[in-house]
């Protein structure tokens, strides 16, 4: 239990499916209100519970979600992008919600004189329950087709590879496959990739990452007392802000002395097998 709620990606799939439920249950009590004239207030009632429940439960999954989508790794552009419009989508869900939520309960009033009103919020409150319905369940499947198609949220979906040393018998190999490389794809990549270069730094190769950012370069293998990358992590720079951030809060020490030792020994780069 406890090393889903430290996974993001984990715990974001555990928490989006009681968004998906209510969306698709709470227009069957809306359809009850609307058919059983003896039980509109009851229906509505629990539509309204139901609606209210549900935008509050997306707006908590929304905030898993962009956790989960800053660890994705390194992917392709076109994925990281079905990403990004599968988080727009979810963040509308929350609105119509609470919108149902409104609507439904026009099906609590009680005087006779409002009874057409009550009627007419608990059909309308249906049809736009079947859209939130509909709405819900195509933001599922681009998370579903994100998780199951491509892998995204995985562990080590994809680390791009254009350098040189695969040699395991090297011991600065051996350095970067188990100390520097499960840091970059956990801490780094997610938000400095393909199709998500924040501050213009892609970090999915060693190509890219000798490009720089828009601050200029981060990295001078050999030197990582003259890397913009150390002084980064360490907060020590006097224009940018410290990294990696989240809530899972810097890099501890023994982290960054590991990719201080791996810039010392020239940044190897290399894939496992």
């Amino acid at each position: 239990m406890m090393r889903t709620l430290d996974d993001p990606a984990k715990l974001h799939a555990a928490m989006v499916h009681l968004p998906i439920a209510l969306a698709l249950l709470a227009p069957l009590f809306l359809l009850l209100a609307g058919l059983l004239p003896g039980r509109r207030r009851m229906g509505s009632l629990l539509a309204v519970i139901a609606y209210t429940i549900l935008a509050i439960a997306t707006l908590a999954t929304i905030q898993s979600g962009e956790s989960a989508y800053d660890d994705i790794g390194d992917v392709p552009a076109a994925l990281g992008t079905l990403a990004y419009e599968h988080g727009e989508m979810a963040e509308r869900i929350w609105t119509w919600g609470a919108l149902a939520a409104i609507l439904a309960a026009l099906g609590l009033l009680k005087h006779e004189s409002k009874k057409k009103l009550a009627v007419a919020g608990v059909w309308t409150a249906f049809a736009f329950g079947l859209f939130t319905a509909g709405w819900t369940a195509v933001a599922a499947h681009q998370g579903g087709a994100l998780v199951y198609e491509h892998g995204v949220g995985t562990p080590d979906l994809a680390f791009k590879n254009d350098s040189t040393a695969d040699d395991h018998g090297d011991p600065r190999v051996d350095h970067f496959l188990a100390n520097v490389r499960p840091l970059l794809i956990d801490r780094c990549i997610g938000c400095h990739r393909d199709g998500r270069e924040e501050a213009g730094l892609n970090m999915s190769t060693m190509t890219t990452i000798l490009e720089g950012a828009d601050h200029g370069p981060v990295l001078r293998p050999g030197y990582p007392e003259a890397s913009m990358m150390m002084t980064v992590i360490r907060g020590d720079h006097p224009e940018i802000d410290r990294m990696p951030k989240g809530k899972r809060g810097p890099l501890t020490d023994q982290q960054i002395e590991a990719i201080r030792l791996w810039i010392e020994q020239g940044a190897v780069w290399a894939t496992e097998g």
